[in-house]
């Protein structure tokens, strides 16, 4: 007969016994054990809550003092009438009654589920309202909470990393002083909020009592040190949680051993570890995805005031292991606010049942986009002061509502607005330059975009309002004196007036989205209006691969979809949507599910054909970019890759530029690709050149900039606005960027000409591995030169 209840735990073992007695038992499961340092946890920062109420009363006799000795005095009795042995706790059977007889060996603990006594019939019609007669207090029961109160945020980070750290034996090891954990997050934000709960749980453990220190011995299965030591540097090897902490860069990690103190180590995912620590073979401790098991010991302690659940209904109830999997945190925060088990149940059933409908993207939120840290903590601060505001606890007067989100053409702006919108809970607004112009002259481009700002005004709740296209709106510091330029006056006039109108409307975000940020009008990107910019990359490997889950929702839930991303390393995010909707389409004309072969044959397909005879100047053109970067220190090259289209460096901003030199330095990375091919294969390809993002369109601003702009050409301390159509007109303007292009480039030759061994190792290993990232890529590089100022 199926088990429908279950307890915490197999034994009648309580976080309050481990508070107060010995004798954990040896026939615990490593989840069981994760479970009951959880509520041990628990049980520790609900007596520190106690401990600094009762700071403040003035007598011991104070009735809430009596009621707590009370109810913790009732825990003592419970535990000492069972620590003689393992106790078991019955198994209930469906279908039938389950019989209560006063002269039953064993009976349940305090506090009694409305359950007992009660026929299977009457416990399956309490089901279908929605109600879990397991989790409900029966009324002539004890009114005690079976296990210590918890906090969302407590289950959601804490309790995972317990469980963790348990499955793999290794609390103990965490405290050790010569101990090295590393810590395997997956990707997006959650390792900032694991660093947090796992100094939590040192504090807690550090700050117990010496009796209760002891105890956690046998409850982990070894001794602590009867001393513990504090954590000591958290380490993101790879990840993005700390890359503003010059102190946690990768290369840090390995001087970090010779510290006498525990180290801990997080990534995001495994590979990501440098070959140096991958050779040393130190323990993994992978956080859990979330499943059945882990899902319901978070409803036991959230929406059970006994302890015990329905369990065979909730699983019964529950998605597919891999879309409980794909669930969000936010999802799962929404869930676990429900009041009854069913009812967070049925929300994540709910939520996965969305996701399989919108595979094609319109289900995201801003987690599922795994964004960059640098995007990510911006816009969830945006989404938490949209709260505060609901909530009447921030004036919108101190929210940041004019927003402009720059990066290259396919990155996914417009999918971005759509998540914003899809987590704040409001509409989505959008318009495009394009669009307005569409329905006539200027008067009617001008009455479109009235209507369009006027809409989201009319919002009751608020929205999102997207505007695409910032940068074709016009630029007047750029323009002429012709009919054309006036055109754009008055379109840029317009759209200055719309968003002083709007911007102070409670409840409206202003989304802008360019390709070219330094083509919109200084006045847009003003405070107060599209003020707050942000750059949104083409994705990283590790955030490809969450997309890739996103997309493929519940299907192929075993594949390791890392080497894919891999891969797919350069793609946009809307080309991922692409890749998953041309693997889906090739298994459905062969009448089959999706599978691996599918998913490579799309990413084949994705390759250029004319992009396999030239990869070894690509590799060349690369590794000449990465050498210039590591030798002229402007920038850190992080991670080079070769990629469905062709190749890219990855770097990491160290000066921006503002003397002559750092400026020519600049120039000297852009073109260090062309000078590699050139000494190495003694001439030079297109691959420099394209589109407004190339090499040589960047290198042409910057030059151009240098005479006319920054005032440090050949004018001296002259300012004329302009773009670079002005070279086209003006012939000695062009001829002074065109010699400064030409000096550069020479100057890059002579940079990279010492160490030509150097970057033939690096195209080498580039062509064989196509990646290289962290310290391997330092390993291959030189010594850096000292820029001159």
């Amino acid at each position: 007969m199926p088990l429908i209840a279950r307890p915490a735990s197999t034994t009648c073992i309580t976080p309050m016994a481990l508070l107060s007695s010995a004798g954990v038992p040896a026939n615990l499961d490593n989840q069981a054990l994760g479970l009951l340092l959880f509520d041990w946890l628990m049980a520790r920062k609900a007596a520190e809550a106690h401990a600094t109420a009762l700071a403040d009363w003035h007598h011991a006799d104070d009735a809430a003092h009596r009621q707590y000795r009370q109810t913790m005095g009732a825990y003592d009795e419970a535990v000492e009438a069972i620590i003689g042995g393992p106790v078991v706790l019955p198994e209930i059977e469906d279908p039938g009654p389950v019989p209560v007889a006063p002269d039953a060996e064993v009976s349940f603990g305090p506090p009694c589920p409305t359950a007992i006594g009660c026929s299977a019939t009457e416990i399956a019609a309490a089901a279908t309202r929605g109600v879990d007669f397991y989790a409900v207090i029966q009324k002539h029961g004890a009114q005690m909470r079976a296990l210590p109160p918890a906090t969302l945020e407590d289950l959601i980070d804490l309790l995972p990393l317990c469980v963790a750290l348990a499955r793999e034996n290794h609390i103990a090891q965490l405290f050790s002083p010569t101990a090295v954990t590393i810590i395997e997050t997956g990707p997006g934000p959650a390792s900032v909020k694991t660093e947090a709960a796992l100094k939590e749980l040192a504090r807690l453990i550090r700050t117990a009592p010496q009796e209760q220190i002891v105890l956690l011995g046998p409850l982990m299965r070894t001794d602590l040190p009867a001393a513990i030591p504090s954590l000591g540097s958290l380490i993101y090897d790879c990840g993005e949680g700390l890359r503003h902490r010059r102190a946690n860069r990768p290369q840090d990690a390995l001087p970090e051993l010779r510290r006498q103190e525990p180290l801990v180590i997080m990534v995001e995912c495994r590979d990501q570890l440098s070959p140096q620590l991958q050779a040393l073979g130190l323990p993994i401790v992978a956080l859990p995805p979330l499943d059945a098991d882990l899902l319901l010991a978070m409803l036991r302690r959230l929406c059970s005031a006994t302890g015990y659940l329905h369990e065979t209904e909730i699983r019964r109830r529950l998605p597919t292991p891999a879309a409980l999997a794909a669930i969000s945190p936010d999802g799962l925060v929404y869930a676990l606010r429900q009041s009854t088990p069913f009812a967070a149940t049925d929300a994540l059933t709910r939520q996965a049942e969305r996701m399989q409908r919108d595979q094609g993207g319109a289900g995201l939120g801003l987690v599922d986009l795994h964004l960059p840290q640098a995007v990510h903590d911006p816009l969830v601060q945006l989404m938490a002061d949209l709260e505060a505001w609901r909530a009447g606890d921030l004036p919108w007067t101190d929210i940041e509502t004019g927003w402009l989100i720059w990066g290259p053409p396919g990155t996914g702006k417009t999918m971005l607005a759509t998540a914003l919108a899809r987590t704040a809970g409001v509409p989505l607004i959008a318009a495009s330059y394009a669009q307005w112009q569409s329905t006539g002259h200027l008067g009617d481009m001008q009455r479109a975009a009235r209507a369009t700002f006027e809409e989201a005004r009319r919002a009751p709740n608020g929205c999102i309002l997207f505007v695409d296209e910032v940068d074709a709106i016009g630029n007047r510091s750029a323009a002429g004196s012709d009919r054309g330029a006036a055109y754009e006056n008055k379109v840029v006039a317009t759209l200055l007036e719309l968003l002083d109108g709007v911007v102070g409307r409670e409840g409206v975000i202003v989304v802008g989205a360019t390709n070219l940020p330094e083509l919109v009008d200084p006045a847009l990107r003003r405070p107060g209006r599209l003020g707050r910019i942000l750059e949104l990359p083409l994705p990283r490997p590790v955030q490809i691969a969450g997309m890739l889950r996103h997309h493929l929702g519940c299907e192929l839930p075993d594949i390791d979809l890392r080497p894919f991303a891999r891969q797919a390393a350069g793609i946009s995010a809307a080309g991922i949507a692409a890749l998953i909707r041309q693997a889906r389409a090739t298994a459905r004309a062969a009448r089959r599910p999706i599978d691996d072969m599918d998913l490579q044959q799309a990413l084949d397909g994705q390759r250029p054909r004319s992009i396999a005879p030239h990869r070894e100047r690509i590799a060349i053109h690369e590794a000449g970019h990465a050498l210039a970067h590591h030798l002229l220190e402007i920038t850190r090259p992080t991670a080079m890759r070769l990629t469905l289209t062709g190749g890219m460096v990855e770097v990491e901003t160290l000066i921006e530029p503002q003397t002559l030199a750092q400026f020519e330095a600049r120039l000297q990375t852009l073109l260090a690709g062309r000078a590699a091919e050139r000494m190495l294969l003694g001439d030079v390809s297109a691959g420099a050149g394209g589109g407004e993002g190339s090499d040589l369109a960047m290198a042409t601003e910057t030059a151009l900039r240098i005479e006319t702009v920054f005032g440090l050409g050949g004018q001296g301390p002259l300012w004329i606005p302009g773009s670079t159509q002005h070279l086209a007109l003006d012939c000695a303007l062009a001829a002074r960027v065109r010699k400064r292009l030409d000096a550069a480039e020479k100057a890059t030759s002579h940079l990279l000409k010492p160490h030509l061994d150097a970057l033939r190792r690096l195209a080498q290993r580039l062509l064989v591995e196509e990646e290289i990232e962290g310290e391997a890529l330092l390993a291959l590089l030189g010594e850096p030169v000292e820029l001159k100022p």
